[in-house]
């Protein structure tokens, strides 16, 4: 789904109207308060909850923080602000972060970082938070330098990285888990030409956990997932590469990679875990959301047989 299409300006327009019904910008006055912005950015987050898909939430955030915002994270600007207005500036654009994994946003976060340490009133979660905000809009070199700097701030280790070659700009990538070592390989991903699942899962997700559990319990389904699913968990803001190399371990025919970024994967509009995506000659036919204590076998094999790769006759096991 390339940038101009329909889909994405419909994304757009309703980003427009979520942003006029559940947050109102702030008068003038408070448009100036860091705390009136980052509680504006609150109200954005919390009304629109089972509301809006992923991309939609992270574009009404992220349109939402470039208004408030604008001028708060000029060096002067910074220099004059209060010690409470420098954490709500920094509290604002990590919340923004985690959404739109945008490297502009983590540089306004890195300068109030900067200011907050230069005052001395720099805390131990800002550390982390910052470092998080790095992995998580796959700034890499800085994330290694930030490390090698603060690592006894309990950051994490990061893995060792590589590139296969033949990664194009804007096409699907993953980063596949090196079983043994603390390693991340960057590939390209081959969408199916016929018919394949996406799995968006994560190992310490227990609801991913139950979800495998169950599908390779049954042995229709679970042959159906080994030979046609993928697993892939989201952009975030956590590297923790033994935590894949065990569930790839526990679980080898639903190895999982790691999505290198997500708006490399226009596909898929959600990324909460685990979600199910059917696709057909490279498109989504039909999507599953979620695995309560029951699960949603029914809901798979309905799915399956929607995209070819289970028989309309096929009876439940």
């Amino acid at each position: 789904m390339p940038l101009g299409s329909g889909i994405f300006r419909q994304i757009l327009v309703s980003t427009s109207l979520l942003l006029a019904t559940f947050c109102p910008l702030p008068a003038e006055a408070d448009a100036r308060s860091p705390e009136h912005g980052y509680d504006a950015l609150l109200q954005l987050e919390r009304s629109q909850r089972g509301v809006t898909t992923d991309v939609q939430r992270a574009l009404a955030i992220g349109a939402s923080y470039d208004e408030l915002f604008s001028d708060a994270f000029a060096e002067e600007a910074l220099k004059r602000s209060s010690d409470d207005d420098l954490r709500y500036l920094f509290r604002s654009a990590q919340l923004t972060s985690f959404y739109v994994a945008d490297p502009r946003v983590v540089h306004d976060m890195s300068v109030a970082f900067a200011q907050l340490k230069h005052r001395d009133i720099v805390k131990k979660l800002d550390y982390q938070q910052l470092y998080g905000a790095f992995i998580g809009a796959r700034m890499l070199t800085e994330a290694g330098d930030f490390f090698d700097q603060y690592h006894a701030m309990d950051l994490d280790a990061l893995p060792a990285f590589r590139e296969a070659p033949g990664i194009k700009a804007d096409a699907s990538t993953e980063w596949v888990v090196n079983p043994v070592a603390p390693e991340l390989l960057r590939q390209p991903f081959t969408f199916d030409a016929s018919a394949q699942v996406l799995v968006v899962g994560h190992p310490l997700c227990h609801f991913s956990q139950n979800a495998v559990r169950d599908i390779f319990a049954d042995p229709q389904l679970g042959g159906v997932f080994a030979e046609h699913a993928h697993w892939l968990a989201p952009q975030d803001q956590r590297l923790k590469v033994e935590l894949f190399q065990q569930w790839n371990r526990d679980h080898p025919q639903a190895a999982m990679s790691i999505a290198y970024k997500q708006s490399e994967w226009p596909l898929l509009d959600e990324w909460a875990t685990p979600i199910f995506y059917f696709l057909r000659d490279g498109s989504v036919i039909a999507k599953v959301v979620g695995w309560p204590a029951e699960g949603r076998r029914d809901e798979l094999r309905s799915a399956l047989r929607q995209i070819g790769l289970l028989k309309q006759d096929a009876p439940a096991n």
